[in-house]
């Protein structure tokens, strides 16, 4: 990829596949495949595919997002029922927070955004506060 070594496996063999993750940057992109046969069956197959790896969670151990995070993970859905417990084990069963972050793709229209949570949330879009509930348990 744009003179880029990405897979390598120059030897001969059975029949395998080699796959791998890359990120992209947007524009055109120079693609070459070398391949070589030595004997018997021949076979070469390139697939291609965009990724999509969902939201990509940053979570704190604190109420403000502020510092480093002590996770970072990729979620596939924002569907969590934590209960009393937390993401992970390096997460605070209290007073953490979670931010995530994705690109979208959307047709023009009007859209529905909505949100349910136990404590504060926040909605962003292009940098624009759209839904503000952020707020702390009365119940503490």
């Amino acid at each position: 990829m744009d003179d880029q070594l990405l897979l390598e496996s120059w030897r001969p063999g059975s029949r395998r596949t080699l796959e791998l993750d890359h990120a992209m940057e947007p524009g055109e992109h120079t693609v070459r495949l070398e391949y070589f046969e030595d004997k018997g069956v021949a076979l070469v197959n390139l697939r291609w595919e965009a990724r999509d790896f969902g939201w990509f969670g940053s979570y704190y151990n604190n109420r403000d997002l502020g510092g480093d995070p002590v996770l970072q993970r990729y979620d596939s859905a924002i569907n969590f029922d934590w209960g009393s417990g937390s993401p992970d084990s390096r997460v605070n069963a209290d007073g953490f927070s979670a931010r995530w972050l994705r690109q979208l793709h959307l047709d023009g229209g009007v859209y529905r955004v909505s949100a349910t949570a136990d404590d504060g949330v926040r909605i962003w879009i292009n940098d624009d506060l759209v839904l503000d509930g952020w707020q702390g348990n009365t119940t503490d």
